[in-house]
């Protein structure tokens, strides 16, 4: 049969964790849990305040050993008994002073000194109770130590000393005729005050502890929100530089885009009147050459400023690596190796195609700067989800499920200065003529114009991570449809409403060429004036977004209100929250981004004057419905 089971006892010390007491076996360690519960940890203070303190202890002690040396001589003692009674107490300072044994140990000895030297006091004054307050201040010095054990010492120190002494010379140690008939009864009262005396500076000593972790605590608190305040403070002051700095850019490259349209639209049209002139048309070649990479640079300004235009669609990041990794690969060289690790039942995401892919190209170029003996390239993708932790730390990131794209090196890394200024137009660490320093704001203006979030982990000599965080959508993908090729000429009438004079007039021309009949307006005001005093119709109203008095949208309500079958394309240099906040990004709004050719004007123009109005297929759905038109089935 076996023994019965004693239930267990649940219990939690001071810290909260349970203790099973199962029988008396464990008495004593239930115990030991609830002393340590009062009992100080000790031990905490740092080696050098307790060799000060220590040091300060054993000047106490060598200043009692001749203390006491003089006032054993003044009492009448001998000088023989003088010296013992002093060298009690140096002795125990020279132990405690000499460097061998624990902090414990030495803590010890120089206590011993302590409560030796009240005693001794006690007896060169013939026991009179006012020398036993000199054993309280002694107790009061070893709590400096922060040590337990010399308070566990000093009170058998006088328990023996009350005990022995007191019953061999019980007047030299009560001055009091009831001591002198009940010495061990005065040695146990004598020892209670202090054990009263040690228990008192013990549970002082512990509440200090417990009070100096929760002031710790507090202080780690406080340093923690000071941290993230200021991690705060530095996100506003790079956002509000970043957008300064965006807003200059987009207004720079407004007007660099209205010039720009000015460049290519007179080239093209120099071209066609030099004709077969090889010697000039060298020179239209270089001016449309320049005028392609200064449109490549407005492009970069545009994509940091998040005022580039932009066509979101349904993604599979999965598909789009693998269109793109036979041109990576041209890019990166046979030294380097490429490795994709696409992710599993990835996620859909809505974002330009063509922005991702010039933002892995600008990775993989940076990389492969970054590897110039060679190395590993990865491109990895796979789903993630960013909780409200992670998304407190940035303050423009969404919480809830995200599609990650990260692309890795092996090369030489970033260190922190430069890591802290990589997203910063116009700066950049490659030598002059090899970098415009646009490249990695670009990106991070692509990333955040397609409402994602990026993040760089790179440490000097091991390698650089990039990680795009783009928000994973429920939708399926879109299907492609091919457009009908249209003739870019056409016979209709168009009013062109631009600020900018010579780029109005070069449009006109090159509309004209093309066989329409242009009317001109140079503001908004302008535009509806027109509209009003011409007796002709209107076909379509080509018009810019920024301009003074009268923006775009405001003068295509007007008009459209007025003359509903107008159609509309509106152009613009760069995007900004308002347009947005217009609409003239949404599916169906005709949009020309400048700067553009002249073959390209023309086509957006043909596109739009063919697309059927709202009333067009009501006619249509008339038509149908009468049976003057067959659907086909």
């Amino acid at each position: 049969m076996k023994p019965a089971v004693r239930p267990a006892v649940t219990q939690r010390d001071s810290t909260g964790k349970p203790v099973v007491i199962r029988g008396a076996a464990d008495v004593v360690r239930r115990l030991g849990v609830m002393a340590s519960a009062v009992i100080p940890e000790g031990s905490r203070l740092p080696d050098a305040v307790w060799h000060r303190r220590h040091a300060g202890i054993l000047i106490v002690l060598w200043a009692h050993a001749l203390g006491i040396v003089i006032v054993s001589l003044s009492t009448g003692q001998s000088v023989a008994h003088s010296l013992f009674e002093g060298g009690i107490v140096a002795a125990a300072a020279l132990l405690a002073g000499l460097p061998f044994g624990a902090r414990t140990v030495q803590a010890g000895i120089a206590g011993f000194g302590l409560i030796a030297s009240s005693a001794i006091l006690v007896h060169l004054s013939g026991g009179y109770i006012e020398s036993h307050f000199h054993f309280f201040v002694m107790v009061g010095l070893m709590a400096l130590y922060q040590e337990w054990i010399p308070f566990l010492l000093a009170i058998v120190f006088v328990l023996l000393h009350h005990g022995v002494v007191g019953v061999l010379d019980p007047s030299a140690v009560y001055n009091h005729p009831a001591a002198l008939g009940h010495p061990w009864l005065w040695a146990g009262i004598h020892a209670g005050f202090i054990a009263a005396m040690s228990v008192v500076s013990l549970l002082t000593w512990r509440l200090n502890e417990m009070a100096a972790l929760e002031n710790a605590r507090l202080y780690e608190r406080v340093r923690q929100a000071y941290e993230e305040l200021s991690r705060t403070q530095e996100q506003l002051t790079q956002a509000q530089k970043m957008d300064a700095v965006g807003r200059l850019a987009g207004g720079v490259a407004h007007d660099f885009n209205n010039l720009l349209s000015i460049i290519t639209g007179r080239s093209t049209l120099l071209r066609r009147a030099v004709k077969g002139e090889t010697a000039l048309l060298r020179h239209v070649d270089i001016i449309e050459q320049t005028a392609e990479r200064a449109a490549s640079l407005t492009g970069q300004l545009l994509a940091f400023s998040r005022k580039q235009v932009i066509q979101p669609k349904v993604l599979d990041l999965n598909g789009l690596v693998g269109n793109v990794t036979t041109m990576l690969r041209s890019l990166i060289g046979e030294d380097i190796e490429l490795v994709t690790r696409p992710g599993s039942a990835l996620a859909l995401v809505k974002a330009d195609p063509g922005q991702l892919e010039q933002v892995l190209m600008n990775f993989v170029v940076n990389a492969r700067d970054a590897m110039p003996r060679g190395g590993q390239l990865t491109i990895e993708t796979g789903n993630t989800m960013l909780d409200a932790s992670y998304a407190a730390a940035y303050g423009d990131l969404r919480v809830g499920p995200h599609v990650m794209l990260a692309v890795s090196d092996t090369g030489t890394g970033i260190d922190p200065a430069t890591r802290a200024r990589i997203f910063e137009p116009f700066f950049t660490t490659k030598g002059p003529g090899k970098g415009t320093g646009l490249g990695l704001s670009m990106v991070y203006g692509i990333v955040k114009q397609n409402g994602g979030h990026i993040a760089v982990d790179s440490e000097v000599g091991h390698g650089t991570t990039f990680k795009i965080y783009l928000p994973a959508i429920d939708q399926p993908i879109e299907a492609e449809h091919l457009a009908r090729p249209n003739a870019p000429r056409g016979s209709e009438t168009i009013l062109l409403v631009e600020d900018e004079e010579e780029l109005r007039a070069v449009l006109g021309e090159m509309l004209e060429e093309r066989g329409y009949a242009v009317v001109k307006a140079r503001d908004g005001v302008d535009a509806i004036r027109i509209c009003i005093e011409r007796d002709g119709a209107i076909d379509l109203l080509l018009t810019d977004v920024v301009m003074p008095q009268m923006r775009g949208p405001e003068l295509v309500r007007r008009v459209q209100a007025r003359w509903p079958t107008m159609k509309v394309l509106y152009m613009s240099g760069y995007i900004d929250s308002e347009i947005v906040h217009e609409g003239l990004l949404d599916p169906g709004i005709a949009f020309l981004q400048k700067p553009f050719t002249p073959v390209a004007v023309a086509r957006k123009i043909r596109e739009v004057l063919d697309r059927p109005t709202a009333a067009d297929a009501d006619v249509l759905s008339a038509a149908e419905a009468s049976g003057r038109i067959i659907s086909p089935s």
